[in-house]
């Protein structure tokens, strides 16, 4: 959704989810790692904490993501270079 949204600014890498063995602790242990990357990266931006699509990503569960994402207004390219 960042990348969508914020198309043309550098969003870091979320770590991907798995189907199989997502439960197993070393997994879970890394992908938290991965996580608490993907976010100090992140915050390195305030424009991107201070988004409405952050805070759909951070308040919400995947499966109400897609339906906030659609609910979320459109910006122009002038739009989002004002915010940066």
């Amino acid at each position: 959704m960042l990348l969508d949204k914020w198309f043309g600014f550098y969003v870091p890498a979320i770590p991907p989810k798995q189907a199989i063995g997502n439960m197993d602790r070393e997994f879970i242990i890394e992908r938290k790692i991965h996580l608490n990357t993907f976010l100090q990266e992140l915050a390195k931006y305030q424009f991107f904490i201070d988004s409405q699509e952050f805070g759909v990503f951070a308040n919400y569960s995947s499966e109400k993501l897609a339906f906030y994402r659609k609910r979320l207004p459109e910006q122009s390219a002038v739009q989002r270079l004002e915010k940066y």
